[in-house]
Formats: C-alpha cells, structure tokens, sequence
C-alpha cells in the first residue's frame, strides 16, 4: 500500500472477481491478510496464494457474511452488478442494493472498524458537459429519464450502506470510473474483439471517465486507513470520448480505426427503436439501448478529492491500460 495501514486482516468481499484479483495481489505484497470472500465456491487459480479463500458466500444473508468476515478489522465491498438492460432491474437491485445494505449490517455485527464499499462514478450522476468533469458534491436529478435502473441502484446501494453503518463502523466509499484492464475477459473484454473483427465503425458522439482497474486497487487499498471526512473519492484515470477510446482499444489489437460518431439527433428514434425490440437483442453482440443512450453524454468526473486526501495519481495511461489488457486477452486464447 502506498501507506502504512494498521489495518492488517481485510477481507475481500468480491474477492474472485476482476477488481477482487488485483486488490488482494496489492494487499497481499503489502504484507496484509487477505481474505477473499466470494459467491464461487472454487477458489480460483489466479487469486493471490498469500490470500485465504472463503467460497460459497451469499451476500444476501448476513450470517452467511458475518461468518465469513469474522476477525477481519477491516472489509472492502466489490459486489456488484454492471448492466444496463432493463431485464436485469430486479437483479441489479438486489446485487447492487440490498447486498450492500447487507454487509454493512453484518461488519456491524462481526465488529469491524472500516468498510470499504465500492460503487460507481455512475452512482453521481453526470453533468453532460465536456468541459465541467463531477466531483463528489455534484447534483444529479434523480426524477430525469436519463437516470438508468444501474445508476439508481449504485446510489440506492450507497444509501443503504450509509444508514447501516452510522455510528458503528467509520465507511468509505469509492467510485471509480469504468474500469479497464488486464483480467477483464467479459464486460469491457466484448469492446476488443468487436474492434478486431471490424464491427465498431460508428460510435455514440458522449464520452465516459475511466480507470486502470490497478490504479483502482491502490485507491482502496488508501481508504483503508483514510480519514473519514470526506468519506467518499472517485478514482478517474482519463475522460476520454468514445471515438479516442476506440481508437485506443484499436491500437492495441490492430488495424488501427477512427470510428465516425452518430449524430446528436439520432439519440432518441435509435434507442427508442431498440427499447420496442429489447427482450429479443442478442445480449453477447449488441449493446443495451439504454446503455447506448447513455453513451449520446459525456460521463467526466474528477478525482481532484482523491489526490488531494489520499495522494492518490494515475499510474497507468489508457493506451496502456488496454495495450495491457489486450496482451491478457491473447495469453488466454480470447483475441
């Protein structure tokens, strides 16, 4: 860690996931004991030989977790469910939401000192406005249409962490950007082989804040021990449009392309359409409509707060980041 923590038994709830890899490598060199807690009942192979597993763990059920996060003085939350198909709201409020309210109940019960949980840059909303990136005070409107089920349910998963924690466990709570990097084979992994196979020639004209999943891990690894006001950091690597991120990605995996954006005006007939035919899109081909709506905004943040309080920087350009994850995707046969 870039500081000295006292808090030497976390546990890593999440832990077998893409985040959960790299967090419990970074707290495993930093000589903490780590404990991955995960659904997954296998320990995976990638996961850091110093950390200790615990598999099979809903959630969902507060013994389950407590059990699991027992002597653990501290608790980082990664559980969490990205998606913006409408099909999914139910499970994204459970995962996102009710999960979250969850733990936080279970690391007052088990007696923990610091929760770390893990939303989005999403759960702030977006100002839309290239040139003005959010921070953590920013004002979204929660009533807009523009405020999509995965949003409100990362908002909604913050609020109930907050209420489940006061005045018995100090919580922090991160927001990172979209997150890349070498690991990821599904979610952002689709974007690399649509790029080689010469399917992204058009993209959405907004942009999105994103985030080396590395740099994200040394960002939580510093709220373990951060102070508890302010108690909440977005951690942003670049905010980039969707034409620079393609032709990023594009570099990594050649040829290189510079896709042409949509126009403004076909927002609303384009995501409408899709919406009419949603249940019947191929999910593993196509993106959601209203995830493609929200790709017509600019989604900047800043992290100005997080290196201010924590000394946290960006290590990793993008161009790095998905040169990175592109070697990683080759290594596992899956470019």
């Amino acid at each position: 860690m870039d500081r000295g923590a006292h808090h030497t038994d976390v546990a890593v709830i999440g832990g077998a996931g893409f985040l959960g890899h790299h967090l419990c490598h970074h707290l495993a060199q930093a000589h903490v004991r780590v404990r991955a807690v995960d659904l997954r009942p296998g320990r995976p192979a990638t996961l850091a030989p110093a950390a200790e597993y615990v598999g099979g763990c809903d959630a969902t059920d507060i013994d389950q977790v407590a059990a699991a996060i027992a002597g653990c003085t501290a608790v980082i939350n990664l559980v969490g469910l990205v998606s913006y198909w409408r099909l999914d709201a139910a499970r994204l409020w459970t995962v996102n939401a009710a999960s979250a309210a969850t733990i936080a109940r279970a690391c007052g019960r088990a007696g923990v000192e610091r929760f770390v949980h893990v939303s989005s840059s999403a759960a702030l909303g977006f100002s839309n406005d290239p040139h003005h990136p959010i921070d953590e005070e920013f004002t979204f409107d929660w009533r807009s249409p523009l405020a999509k089920p995965y949003m409100v349910t990362k908002r909604a998963g913050e609020d109930a962490v907050r209420a489940a924690g006061e005045g018995r466990v100090s919580v922090a709570i991160a927001n990172p950007a979209a997150m890349y990097g070498p690991g990821d084979l599904t979610n952002t992994a689709r974007l690399f082989t649509a790029v080689r196979d010469g399917r992204v020639r058009i993209v959405p004209p907004g942009g999105n804040a994103v985030a080396d999943v590395r740099d994200v891990a040394r960002g939580l690894a510093l709220l373990l021990d951060a102070p508890e006001r302010p108690d909440q950091f977005l951690f942003v690597g670049a905010n980039l449009s969707f034409v620079k991120i393609v032709e990023a990605v594009s570099r990594a995996v050649g040829p290189v392309i510079r896709p042409t954006p949509l126009p403004p005006w076909t927002r609303r007939p384009l995501c409408g359409g899709l919406r009419l035919v949603e249940r019947f899109l191929p999910r593993d081909r196509m993106v959601a409509p209203d995830d493609l709506e929200m790709g017509f905004m600019c989604r900047y943040a800043s992290a100005a707060r997080a290196e201010r309080v924590l000394g946290w920087r960006p290590a990793y350009t993008f161009q790095q980041t998905v040169t990175d994850q592109a070697a990683a995707l080759r290594a596992a046969g899956l470019l």
